[in-house]
């Protein structure tokens, strides 16, 4: 479901698998109006797209989110500037919040 809708998305329908469901389909609208808007309509439109998501359950998360997917950190002894906790959650899966940029090596 998600690969192929996110390739849906991100071609304009030109590729992927279109979703069936009109809400899905309205929320995908309502992510790429809300790249040309302003902020306070930007965040009204983000918790349109939220009250979508929660009232349609599009996925329930039964699975995934483990550790190894969301936590698991290997880092070499030689890389220093790293810190010990970052933030873990389904929003910065990334190391970004770790700061990369000022990692080095030793």
């Amino acid at each position: 479901m998600g690969n192929a809708y996110a390739l849906w998305f991100a071609s304009n329908g030109a590729r992927g698998t279109e979703p069936p469901e009109p809400e899905m389909r309205r929320a995908h609208a309502l992510l790429r109006d809300a790249a040309g808007q302003r902020e306070a309509e930007r965040h009204r439109t983000a918790q349109e797209i939220w009250k979508l998501a929660v009232e349609q359950q599009w996925g329930i998360g039964l699975v995934g989110l483990s550790p190894a997917f969301m936590g698991v950190r290997v880092v070499s002894d030689r890389l220093e500037n790293v810190p010990g906790r970052t933030g873990i959650s389904q929003h910065i899966r990334t190391p970004w919040g770790a700061h990369p940029e000022q990692w080095y090596f030793r």
